[in-house]
């Protein structure tokens, strides 16, 4: 991909701490709240009802907004600085959160706590592009692009640990203290970026000077790098087996007799696990490459799928889900890795929107196939779906294949 490559600037290592900091606190502040939001509606929904369908139901309307909002997100992320995309989506999340506490002090029923649930959805996704734009503008310029992109992640999936474990504990209290630590995450981190001052990202411009146009930039540059396509297609049905497991866990927690804070403890215990998988991938990448990372993230996590189906007790269902995680937090560094090196950079955020499209595409579809699913039928689902991203698995490796000199070509760390 000489092309592509050709139009990434050369890493120097000349960023700043100070600035790397910056980028690592307010990535930290929005998905914490994002974690926190995204574990409480589910759940929170399941507790007003008692109903499996409503549960997937809420978990799908969780993520079709941020669909929606990808496609809006990518080229205004382009257009404007991240920054400023950032302040605004915090700030009205903040007021969304308000309103959340209020509705559930009122007495609202599940439809109420669904609205939150799409609205934050939509802005949690306008949040991501800016800080993934952020970030990789940032990464471009640091000694070693695995590591930064494995510290971004590994804040990724730290938050995704406590998340859950923080809104497990407090639901216990009551819904609204849950949505209350929300809120005030999302008014901090808009605090931060009012007063933090973020320089604009360098090559922010294309080269004739003019911003990107929109998805179908990014859409181009997505199929000049047909490896990063090769990689999508694994995540996709990867995404597809989590999407259906994440809407099932609050229904699958029930099963086995626990409480809505075993339901945190799943997710915590699971981003520990992607945490450790995230950061031991980021030190490995250079040395065993990205096609072999993700192929054995890929068949790890077909495995745990079929083990969280065949689950016995909760102790064995928990040891599934972290695997799955582990499997993801791999796979994801081995995807930004690759996409910060292979995608210029006056076209990142609409190709991160191309990408997201793709990538969020299954999550509502595994919240309606466990909404239209019999609650007896789940495991027959799970191991179906398992199957499905094996085979996935297998002719994305092989088209990968054809495609490694891309990733060799461009070196994933600069040599000393």
């Amino acid at each position: 991909m000489p092309a592509v490559a050709s139009s990434t600037p050369p890493i120097t290592p000349s960023v700043p701490p100070e600035l790397i900091r910056r980028v690592h606190a307010l990535r930290a502040g929005d998905r914490l709240t994002t974690s926190i939001v995204d574990y409480l509606v589910p759940v929170l929904v399941y507790q007003l009802t008692g109903s499996a369908t409503w549960a997937g139901v809420a978990f799908a309307a969780e993520w079709i907004p941020r669909i929606v909002a990808i496609g809006l997100g990518g080229p205004l992320v382009d257009r404007l600085r991240p920054r400023v995309v950032l302040l605004a989506v915090t700030l009205a999340r903040t007021i969304l959160l308000t309103g959340g506490m209020a509705a559930l002090a009122a007495g609202a029923g599940a439809p109420a706590i669904v609205v939150l649930g799409v609205a934050c959805g939509f802005l949690a996704k306008v949040a991501y592009l800016a800080t993934e734009t952020l970030g990789a503008a940032v990464g471009r310029g640091h000694r070693d692009q695995a590591r930064f992109q494995g510290v971004q992640t590994a804040i990724d999936q730290a938050c995704a640990m406590v998340g859950p474990l923080v809104g497990g504990v407090l639901l216990v209290v009551g819904g609204q203290i849950g949505l209350g630590a929300a809120l005030a995450l999302s008014l901090i981190t808009a605090l931060l970026v009012a007063v933090v001052r973020m320089p604009p990202p360098a090559g922010a411009e294309g080269r004739d000077g003019r911003r990107s146009r929109g998805l179908r930039a990014g859409a181009r540059a997505l199929r000049a790098a047909p490896a990063l396509c090769w990689l999508l297609a694994g995540l996709v049905t990867m995404n597809l087996l989590t999407g259906l497991l994440q809407a099932a866990v609050p229904v699958i927690v029930s099963s086995h007799g626990r409480s809505a804070a075993a339901t945190g403890a799943v997710w915590s215990i699971g981003a520990a696990a992607s945490l450790l998988a995230a950061l031991l991938c980021a030190r490995r990448l250079g040395r065993v490459g990205v096609p072999a990372i993700a192929l054995s993230a890929s068949l790890t996590a077909a495995a745990a799928g079929v083990g969280a189906a065949l689950a016995g007790t909760y102790a064995q269902f928990v040891a599934s889900m972290a695997l799955l995680a582990a499997a993801e937090g791999a796979a994801l560094v081995a995807l930004r890795t690759t996409r910060a090196r292979l995608i210029p950079q006056h076209v990142f955020g609409s190709t991160v929107a191309v990408m997201a499209l793709v990538l969020l595409a299954p999550m509502p579809v595994g919240g309606l196939l466990l909404a239209a699913a019999p609650r007896a039928g789940l495991p027959a689902l799970l191991i179906a779906v398992a199957l499905l991203h094996t085979a996935v698995t297998v002719i994305a490796a092989f088209g990968l294949r054809r495609h490694r000199h891309s990733l060799t070509a461009v070196p994933l760390s600069p040599t000393p």
